[in-house]
Formats: C-alpha cells, structure tokens, sequence
C-alpha cells in the first residue's frame, strides 16, 4: 500500500491503519522524543500524546509533505512543550 492509501485509510478511522502506524512509527518517535527529554517515563508519555496528536489531526493532513515528516515535527514539538512545562514548574 503506497502513502496515500495509508493515510486514506487512517482518515477513514481503520483501526488496523492506526496499529500499523504506530508499529511503523513508535520506536522512532520514542527515540526522537527520549533523545531530547532523556527520560524514558516522560518519553512513554510524550510518545503517546504524539500518537493522540496525530490520530486528531490526520483529518487535516493535506499530504503536502510525507506523513513521516509531519510525525517528526509533531514529536519535536511535543517534546520541546514537555521541556517548557517542566521548567516552569521549578
């Protein structure tokens, strides 16, 4: 199945899409998101809002880059928000 298809697929809400994506995607959104908060248990959460962000979002997805680009920024910002909190609350 090339991109497009998938990301019709996720759209459309197929629940296998969404477990493909995140066997696809998971550890190289965790180690990008672990690489910068350099804590696994923050990591798993971030991660998991990423995932939450992407399956809100995917309906606006205008596939004007790849998908997986579109998942790497989200998880870049994610992660940077997490750091931003953290910081405020010290």
């Amino acid at each position: 199945m090339d991109e497009l298809q998938f990301i019709a697929h996720l759209k459309e809400g197929n629940s296998s899409a969404y477990n493909q994506l995140i066997f696809q995607y998971g550890d190289k959104v965790f180690n990008t998101v672990i690489s910068i908060l350099q804590n696994q248990e923050d990591a798993e959460d971030v991660t998991q809002e990423v995932f939450i962000a992407v399956f809100n979002s995917i309906k606006d997805f205008k596939s004007e880059s790849k998908l997986s680009t579109c998942i790497y920024k989200i998880a870049l910002t994610k992660a940077l928000e997490f750091l931003r909190k953290k910081k405020k609350k010290k």
